[in-house]
Order: C-alpha cells, then structure tokens, then sequence
C-alpha cells in the first residue's frame, strides 16, 4: 500500500480511555502536529465533533 499514499487521511487517530472519560487524539502524518481533545462518552457524536476543529486547520 506504500504507493496509494496519496489517498490515505492526512490525520491518524486514536482513542485513550481514563477514568473521567475519553480522550481523542489526532495527529496530522507530514507536520506531527498533535490535537487533543477530551470527551465524557464513546458515542459517535463525541467521537467525530473533533474533526471540525481538524477541517478548520
């Protein structure tokens, strides 16, 4: 797959779980650029309103 790189999401994801809730990392593949952010559920939701703040930059 190292030649269809041109069509993979520029940002790869993760999910934390602790004790008061979830957090949500994104990090953008060229710069590193790390986003973070806390939420209290693992719905849907929750889970994809981070990608506004991700479309934004």
């Amino acid at each position: 797959m190292r030649g269809s790189e041109k069509n993979v999401c520029p940002w790869e994801g993760d999910t934390v779980y602790g004790q008061d809730g979830y957090l949500v990392t994104l990090t953008e593949r060229v710069s590193k650029f790390l986003l973070t952010v806390r939420v209290k559920n693992k719905t849907k939701t929750a889970m994809t309103g981070h990608q506004k703040y991700a479309e934004a930059l």
